[in-house]
């Protein structure tokens, strides 16, 4: 769906397409709605009748552990959150147990990580979870912008692994005298190249969707904004840089693992905002753009 887009710095307008929009109507992720939790009244009841207890003399440890396990409801109970046991941090106590845990995905994501040592840390390529591995999966999960960031080696964690590992430079073909960028369209990856070597190393991107598809081919950028908005859907469109027609590279403003997002963008090649930055800050207008590959579904 092509609409317009302008730029504060240039009031001319021009043709792009809104990824994020779905079709007729731009929506944007809403942050998740903390839910009031059915049980609080009960549990500051519960709460207070302890600390009375215990004002008064009359509690003991023994008897803490009755309130506990008289809770067979389910309902959160006054030692489910006074208990000593509790104080501490719950979200380290799950990470420590995560930490404890080989997933499924652990020969694999260490297979990635040992080839980004400098960026994520040290692991050790045996199959099997310890505290370095689980720190250094947990600045992976992040990196990408997992939404839930454990540490723990799962399927989703391993599958970007996969295709980050499995991004060849020797497939982009890329120009060894000049600067190119590379978008895998099968992996749903993309890197920079100059003059032969890597520069900036490959990252998740999300591509045209059914019907949508990016376009193959080697094209160069023939601009450059640090900033354009869609007049059509006021969709802010960071680090823009136009490749061909109305396709281009830019900063996606959505998850890119939401249901929302699930089937592409509208054409055009969506970036974590971190690395549309970093990417247009290697390129200029006439750095070569390589599209090669084959989105499944598309």
């Amino acid at each position: 769906m092509p609409g317009r887009h302008s730029s504060s710095a240039d009031t001319t307008e021009y043709i792009y397409i809104a990824e994020e929009a779905p079709r007729g109507k731009h929506t944007r992720m809403r942050g998740r709605r903390r839910r009031e939790n059915p049980v609080g009244r009960a549990a500051k009841v519960g709460i207070a009748g302890v600390v009375a207890a215990a004002v008064a003399g009359s509690i003991s440890y023994g008897a803490v552990s009755m309130v506990t396990r008289s809770s067979s409801t389910g309902t959160a109970s006054a030692i489910d959150i006074a208990a000593p046991a509790r104080s501490s941090d719950n979200r380290a106590s799950r990470a420590g147990g995560y930490c404890a845990r080989t997933g499924p995905g652990q020969a694999r994501v260490e297979q990635y990580l040992a080839t980004q040592t400098a960026k994520f840390g040290q692991v050790t390529m045996d199959a099997t979870q310890d505290g370095t591995d689980c720190a250094a999966i947990r600045k992976f999960q992040t990196a990408v912008a997992l939404p839930t960031v454990t540490g723990f080696a799962d399927d989703a964690t391993a599958e970007i692994a996969d295709r980050l590992y499995g991004s060849s430079p020797a497939s982009c073909q890329a120009d060894a005298t000049t600067t190119t960028v590379c978008v895998d369209l099968t992996r749903q990856t993309l890197w920079v190249m100059r003059t032969g070597s890597v520069v900036f190393a490959p990252v998740v991107v999300r591509t045209g969707g059914k019907g949508l598809k990016t376009p193959v081919g080697q094209f160069e950028i023939s601009e450059k904004k640090t900033l354009t908005t869609s007049s059509e859907y006021g969709t802010k469109l960071p680090y823009w840089e136009r490749f061909y027609q109305d396709f281009g590279l830019h900063a996606a403003d959505t998850s890119f693992y939401s249901d929302e997002s699930a089937g592409g963008s509208h054409g055009c090649v969506n970036l974590l905002a971190s690395d549309a930055k970093a990417v247009y800050g290697l390129t200029e207008v006439g750095t070569q753009v390589h599209v090669f590959g084959n989105k499944s579904g598309t």
